[in-house]
Parts: C-alpha cells; structure tokens; sequence
C-alpha cells in the first residue's frame, strides 16, 4: 500500500493506492486542491488515470466538492469540442476520471432546513460580520446553510456525470459497522459514524431549529419596538436592531452550527492498516474500532498509518488502545500544536518498534506562521530525535507537493 500525504494546512488529502493500482482520494480542504493536487495532476507521471473512489470526510471542506466541479468544466468543454464549439478549456487541470463518492449529505439524517431561520439568520446577522467596526460575529449557521448548498449543488453534479455516490451502501448513508466492502485489494470500513449517533444528531437539530425559529420571531418584534421607539438616523437604528437580533439568537445559541459527523475510513490491505479518522474525536474512533471488533484482549492496536487530528493526538487512551509506525499531521501554523506532537511522542516512544512523524508542513510556504510552525517542529525533532535515536524519524515536505510514505 503506498500514500501520499499532501500539503494545503490542517485540512490535507490523502491518497491511497493498492498493489493492484486502486486508487482513494481523501480528498482535503480548498487550499489542498488549488495549491497542491491541481499541480500534481497537471505535472506528475504518478498522478492516477482514475480515482476509483473519492473520499469526502466532512462535507463542509471544499477541495472534493471542487475536483467534482472541475470534472464537470471538462466534461463541458468535452461536449462543445466534440460539436466544433468554440470554447476556452477550463483553467484547472484535467482531474483523473472518478468512479465513485463516498460521502454522508447532513440533510439525510438532520432532515431539511428550516427556510425561514435562514433567510433571517442571512438577513440579520450575515451584514454584521461584514461590519468591521463592530466585533466580529461569526455567522457559523449560515455558513454551514452555505455548505449544505455546495452538498446540493454536488449531487447535482455527480448525477449529471452519471458519477454513483456511496456506492457500496446502495446510495444509503455510510455508517459502521455495516459498511464494510472490498475496493479492488483494499478493504474498506467505515469507523464514524454509526447509526445511532446520526438519528440521535436530527433529534437534537429539529428541537434547536424549531425553538430557533421561535426565538427569532420575538427578536424581530423587540428590535422592532427598539426601531420605533429611538431618535436616532436610520442607519444606526438598523445597525442596533440587527445587534438587538444577533445578540439574543447568541445568547439561545441558535447561530452554532449542528453537529455534523464525519465519515471516517480504515482502510487495509493485507496486513497493513491506515486510519482516516478526519474531525472524529477519540470516543468516535474507539467506539468504532470496537464495533468492528477490532479493540480485542491485545492491549494496543497496531496501526500502518494514523493520519492524526489534535484530539486524538492529546487524548492519552486513544494513545493506550491505539499506536502506529506512521503519523501523518497536517501542518498550517496553528494546528497541530507543539503539546499535541509531544503527546503523541511521549505515548509511542513507550510501546515497541521504530515509528516515524510526517509532517506536511513545506520548506517554504506563502504563511509565515507555516514556515515558522516547520521551523519549529523541524528543531524539537533534531532535539528528541537524538535521545530516541534509531527509533524516531521525522519528515517534513521540502519540495513537491506530496510526501510518500510506503506501508
């Protein structure tokens, strides 16, 4: 099994490929399409002809909602050549032909939006946050109204390529254990999430967006009674209305987003494992190890490959059940911190066997806080590489766009 970890911050791709050629695609965020996998399509003799299947973790990232759009722009442009059309060919490159989604749509199990909360959330609160002058009130709900949009326009798009989603699950939701299957020599298994804790999510949103709806209305009718009632200009009786409203679906949390779960794949072939946990926490991943019947009497899980999160990598009983000869953890200046990397050192460096750190954070990058994150890790590696000497590597992305790691 090789993999390719590429760059593009803490929401990274991964790419999978078997020994007899199948390809995954764990496809990343925005950053890790443009600036990283558009250039190894367009320029490297390992990019794949096809991706057998096309991972996306959280709906919410862009960079497989993109790969699918640019699909769609050649696909285009296929059609208007074939006629002798004049047309421009799309700016992206070529993607590799996709033969299928995996991906879990949140409307499935949080059931549909409330049209009313959003026009009022996009109403009322979207203008304040372009407001610089006032503090800055993120609008996480009409963001997340924004990512179920780019979700619906998805379907759209793989319907129009005759591209199946969740294949494997008949269409249905991908959840564990139940979806267990072959792609080619690998074997896949869904980890997160399982049924249980989506139907339990669509309870707890249909409840929060109802008490929303109502929470809005009387907000609306006090801003309006404050409008009435004040002498100031007409601007700034807008500007405290629009507070009045943003402040008291605040205070009830009606702006925070639900709660989405990601689908999170461990993929083996033979005896190697990779984990591709994406946003899942500790309880999420172990929950689902252990309804595969995975966390047995051996007191540690050997893994291939983690490529790690924050919350796994500081949660000292994931580090007990689970261990792995590689981590992969996506760099972009912030994430994953300096706490988070030594946690995860302290716990492996006590279980058996050589292990090696990858870190997709580049030699030079366009963020600063990047390089100086590289920097950084690049300095504390040196300093225990030498007291773990013979056990401990670490490997960081200096050039290209990827880092291979053979399994």
């Amino acid at each position: 099994m090789k993999v390719l970890f590429f760059g593009g911050g803490s929401a990274a791709s991964v790419m999978v490929e078997g020994e007899d050629g199948t390809v995954v695609l764990s496809a990343g965020g925005q950053a890790s399409h443009e600036r990283y996998l558009n250039g190894f399509f367009q320029r490297s003799k390992a990019a794949p002809p096809a991706i057998d299947a096309l991972h996306i973790p959280d709906p919410g990232e862009a960079g497989g909602r993109a790969l699918v759009e640019a699909t769609l722009a050649w696909r285009v442009f296929d059609l208007h050549a074939a006629e002798d059309e004049r047309a421009s060919p799309p700016s992206s490159p070529r993607p590799p032909a996709i033969r299928n989604v995996w991906v879990n749509d949140p409307t499935d199990y949080l059931g549909e939006f409330d049209r009313e909360l959003r026009r009022g959330l996009e109403s009322w609160i979207l203008p304040l946050a372009m407001d610089r002058s006032r503090p800055r009130l993120v609008p996480q709900l009409v963001q997340f109204f924004h990512d179920v949009e780019g979700i619906t326009r998805l379907r759209r798009n793989l319907s129009f390529l005759d591209i199946p989603i969740n294949l494997q699950s008949k269409g249905e939701l991908m959840v564990c254990p139940e979806s267990q299957f072959q792609q080619g020599s690998l074997r896949v298994s869904v980890l997160v999430p399982q049924l249980d804790d989506l139907l339990e999510a669509g309870v707890r949103w249909r409840a929060k967006s109802r008490s929303g709806r109502e929470i809005f209305a009387q907000s609306v009718q006090r801003a309006s009674l404050l409008w009435a009632e004040s002498d100031l200009s007409e601007t700034d009786r807008l500007r405290h209305a629009m507070l009045e409203i943003a402040s008291a679906l605040g205070r009830a949390g009606v702006a925070t987003p639900p709660a989405t779960l990601p689908l999170s794949l461990l993929v083996t072939e033979g005896d190697k494992r990779l984990m591709l946990p994406g946003a899942a926490g500790p309880g999420q991943v172990l929950a689902g190890l252990s309804a595969l019947d995975l966390l047995g009497e051996s007191p540690t899980l050997q893994m291939s490959a983690i490529h790690m999160n924050s919350e796994l990598a500081l949660d000292s009983d994931f580090h007990q059940r689970v261990c792995a000869k590689h981590y992969l953890f996506s760099c972009d200046g912030a994430s994953p911190s300096l706490e988070a990397v030594e946690a995860t050192f302290d716990a492996r460096v006590e279980a058996p066997g050589r292990f090696v750190f990858n870190f997709n954070a580049p030699g030079s990058s366009e963020d600063e806080e990047t390089v100086e994150q590289a920097a950084a890790l690049s300095r504390w590696s040196a300093k225990v590489g030498k007291k773990a000497r013979g056990v401990f590597r670490a490997r960081f992305l200096r050039r290209g766009p990827r880092l291979e790691v053979r399994l």
